[in-house]
């Protein structure tokens, strides 16, 4: 029996699979989990930034210095891990009802895949704007129908409607 293209191969004394999630969810999720992170971090970021400012050609870098990007990625990359690894979904997902799961057998991603996660599209922002951009296309490219992002591949894990 093959599974339908939207949904997840069937578990153990599970009849039916959970849904992926559709990717106006997911962007819903990802915008606001920006919004809550900027309102919660941003203070730390502008803190650190200001507190040791990078001096470039007479002008002060900022939040835009290498110090400002690495504080940010190293802040959104344990936002996105720790949510994930410790209940399967950001506060973004949460409120648009989403969650992380395994693609093999959909339980709980755990600390490792959270991390790959984590780090993949911060990854493409280092990169240049394009490659994060790509990240979070890819889901669209995807044709097994679970919208499974490169993110989601290399970390072994799908979004799905809760």
């Amino acid at each position: 029996m093959t599974p339908d293209q939207n949904h997840l191969p069937p578990t153990a004394g599970q009849p039916t699979a959970p849904q992926a999630a559709s990717m106006g969810r997911r962007l819903g999720a990802r915008l606001v989990d920006f919004v809550i992170f900027m309102v919660v971090f941003g203070w730390a970021i502008y803190l650190v930034t200001m507190n040791f400012p990078i001096h470039l050609e007479g002008r002060t870098a900022g939040a835009f210095s290498p110090l400002g990007t690495l504080v940010y990625l190293v802040l959104w990359i344990g936002y996105e891990a720790v949510s994930v690894a410790v209940s399967g979904r950001t506060p973004g997902k949460m409120l648009l009802g989403l969650e992380v799961a395994r693609a093999s057998d959909g339980g709980a991603p755990g600390w490792g895949p959270a991390i790959i996660r984590g780090i993949i599209p911060p990854i493409g922002w280092v990169l240049c704007v394009l490659p994060a951009i790509l990240v979070f296309v890819s889901p669209f490219f995807d044709s097994s129908g679970l919208r499974r992002g490169w993110h989601d591949k290399a970390s072994g894990t799908v979004v799905t409607a809760a």
